[in-house]
């Protein structure tokens, strides 16, 4: 069965049920600043826009370290389909160039590599943003220049993002103050209107020096992960969404180079969306004896994945024992003779 092959990501976000998910476009294209006198371009440029088509399509900063991938960046003329040109209307000087490269031999390329394409549609995450850039706490408007950067960060990892609307509603359930306290009860009540995948409640706190100190977190389900950065707003900004985005979008090897894999194979059926298969992981993550969680393979509604523990595997048992949305089913072994913990998910 071919789903056996795809990433995990992209199939547990095909199914019909989920209706949160972002459907992203335009990600084998990019855009480039230029110079207005430009009438093609460098190969330069047409190689530093394949890396970017490949991380938005493949959900991975790592692929450029593939030798099947790097054969590729001497001849990325080849992957490249068609150009055009715009003007920037602030500068005459300058303007736009916009990269499209084909579809098949991105995806082929990428399949080489030994993983998927994630496909369009990808989990959604909820950005609540408050700056004390004026004084007191306060939401970002939409035309911010932070906003601005969050958005063109989020494009480029194809990373499907919504803001609150910051009506009325928004305002009484959650201040600018419990953004900036970060009181988790009242964003996840305030963020249920949204339906979001997971939410991201970020500060930005500014210094004299105009340097900025990120802090917040993110929210998959159960699961917190704080959010910390400083820096100048530009690269603060575009380093937190990369976080999120490697978090949501971790890909899997192919299915052909799933043995190699290490770690305690653990076997979840009844994952039947991406809220299924976000809460499931959250949980695995968030147990102490838990280092990192890999997802293998999948097969309907029965998901497998790679656990790389800090302890022993009695003592994850012990731990799952614990979760009510996890039944022990009958263990099971791989062809190898190998125990495999076997689980049903009742989320």
């Amino acid at each position: 069965m071919d789903y056996l092959r795809v990433c995990i990501t992209s199939l547990l976000l095909s199914f019909s049920t989920l209706i949160s998910a972002g459907t992203v476009t335009g990600l084998y294209s990019v855009e480039l600043a230029t110079t207005a006198d430009k009438k093609a371009p460098t190969e330069t440029q047409i190689l530093q826009g394949l890396k970017q088509v490949l991380v938005k399509v493949s959900g991975s900063r790592e692929l450029d370290k593939s030798p099947v991938v790097q054969q590729k960046f001497v001849v990325a003329e080849t992957l490249l389909q068609q150009f055009s040109f715009r003007k920037n209307l602030e500068d005459e000087t300058a303007a736009f160039i916009n990269l499209q490269y084909a579809q098949g031999a991105i995806d082929r390329l990428i399949k080489q590599a030994g993983i998927k394409p994630l496909g369009p549609q990808r989990p959604k995450v909820l950005f609540w943003v408050v700056s004390d850039n004026k004084g007191l706490p306060d939401y970002l408007p939409s035309e911010s220049f932070e906003l601005s950067v969050l958005n063109r960060a989020a494009r480029s990892r194809g990373l499907p993002i919504q803001l609150p609307l910051l009506d009325p509603s928004d305002q009484a359930a959650l201040p600018a103050n419990d953004i900036w306290d970060s009181f988790e009860g009242s964003i996840k009540a305030a963020s249920a209107r949204y339906k979001a995948d997971a939410i991201a409640a970020v500060k930005l706190q500014y210094s004299d020096s105009g340097s900025v100190a990120l802090g917040g977190m993110l929210i998959v389900g159960s699961t917190i992960e704080f959010l910390s950065a400083s820096g100048d707003v530009n690269t603060v900004l575009t380093d937190m969404v990369d976080k999120v985005a490697d978090q949501l979008f971790q890909p899997v090897v192919s299915y052909k180079l799933s043995h190699f894999q290490t770690g305690i194979a653990m076997k979840v059926s009844g994952v039947a969306s991406l809220s299924d298969y976000i809460l499931l992981t959250a949980f695995l993550r968030g147990l102490p004896v838990v280092k990192d969680v890999k997802p293998e393979r999948v097969n309907g509604n029965e998901v497998t994945l790679r656990l790389q523990l800090d302890g022993t595997e009695q003592q994850l048992i012990q731990a799952i024992q614990m979760e009510l949305r996890l039944n022990a089913t009958e263990q099971l072994s791989n062809p190898s003779g190998n125990k495999v913990l076997s689980y049903r998910w009742q989320g």
